[in-house]
């Protein structure tokens, strides 16, 4: 009957506990859509490009009044391939590191072999009621490599054929 008894309160702590995480998690999201939304990861093809495709400069205003966002960027395309269609992620954080709001955008355009271009839009935007402005972080996550002879392989394709792909 102890055993029971113990059982049955070891499973009510995990309920708990996965419970509380919940709640935390729950509470900590400034809106639905932040709670819901899986992270952002970067492309293949950024992730190729490394360091070689950065954003020299950024600057995102987001307003609440109106939800306006005004944001420049300044790309850098360091690599030896031209780039184009590329898109630019940044969040809004407080002064203390908390993030508020995110937006994307998408650049329509090619980027020359090392060469570097300014963009900038002006619309509007959901921002959450929430938001305090105080810091952004703006990074690119994807964009089409115009070169056609460049190929990307995943990590399982460069691992195929060495010892660490199971071929030797």
């Amino acid at each position: 009957m102890n055993a029971k008894i113990l059982g049955n309160v070891g499973i009510c702590l995990v309920i708990l506990g996965a419970f509380t995480v919940f709640v935390q998690k729950v509470v900590s999201a400034p809106d639905v859509v932040t709670l819901l939304k899986p992270p952002v990861e970067q492309s293949p093809e950024v992730k190729y490009l490394g360091e070689k495709l950065s954003l020299e400069k950024y600057d995102v205003l987001f307003g609440q009044v109106g939800n306006k966002v005004d944001a420049s960027f300044t790309v850098h395309n360091d690599s030896d391939v031209t780039v184009r269609n590329f898109t630019i992620y940044c969040t809004l954080h407080d002064d203390a590191g908390i993030q508020w709001s995110e937006s994307s955008w998408k650049v329509f355009a090619s980027l020359p072999a090392k060469q570097s271009a300014p963009y900038t839009f002006s619309d509007r935007r959901y921002i959450s009621h929430n938001a305090i402005s105080q810091k952004s972080r703006c990074e690119i996550i994807d964009a089409g490599l115009a070169d056609g002879n460049v190929v990307i392989a995943s990590a399982e394709e460069q691992h195929h054929g060495t010892a660490e792909g199971g071929h030797n």
